[in-house]
């Protein structure tokens, strides 16, 4: 059975994975990563939100797949709240900057 605490490493593990990589003329990133749980095994269905109230759109949402992945596109330069939940887990927040 999954603890409702394990979701909070699990996001850090998520931040400290995402890769962004942006173009500077588009001024652009992409977020991407692997939702795992304290054992390493991949969380399905887990819905990653990124917010940033200065950027269009304001909000960007992914769902991971059978394998835990995620990925994002047309992240806007800038800070990033970026929220994870999933079933069976405590909802977790951390931030990321794209440049």
């Amino acid at each position: 059975m999954r603890q409702p605490s394990a979701l909070g490493r699990v996001l850090v593990a998520v931040l400290v994975m995402i890769g962004l990589a942006g173009s500077a003329a588009a001024q652009q990133g992409r977020a991407s990563g692997v939702v795992r749980d304290e054992a390493g095994q991949p969380i399905k269905g887990a819905t990653i939100t990124a917010e940033n109230p200065d950027a269009s759109p304001k909000s960007l949402t992914a769902i991971t797949d059978e394998r835990g992945r995620f990925q994002m596109i047309g992240m806007k330069s800038g800070d990033w709240a970026v929220f994870c939940q999933a079933p069976g887990f405590a909802p977790e927040m951390g931030n990321v900057t794209v440049r």
